[in-house]
């Protein structure tokens, strides 16, 4: 939700879209990359994206610490 909160719609971009971003994280949820590894159709769209996880930096963290992973993959849809 956060990510999805701090993304901005590109002009033209279509209502229904999916794309994968790799991202890794350190423990208090600092993002230190955002990489698009299956495209949302279109440069602009992964762009859009990417900059989205950045600027949703410190992501939340999860309630237990045991389960803190520093690399996550999740589908970004609109």
């Amino acid at each position: 939700q956060k990510v999805r909160r701090n993304w901005r719609r590109p002009p033209n971009a279509p209502d229904k879209f999916s794309c994968t971003v790799e991202v890794r994280q350190m423990p208090d949820g600092e993002v230190l990359s955002a990489q698009v590894t299956k495209s949302c159709g279109s440069p602009a769209l992964d762009r859009s994206v990417q900059d989205a996880v950045l600027r949703a930096s410190p992501l939340p963290q999860p309630p237990d610490k045991d389960i803190f992973q520093n690399d996550l993959e999740f589908i970004f849809k609109p």
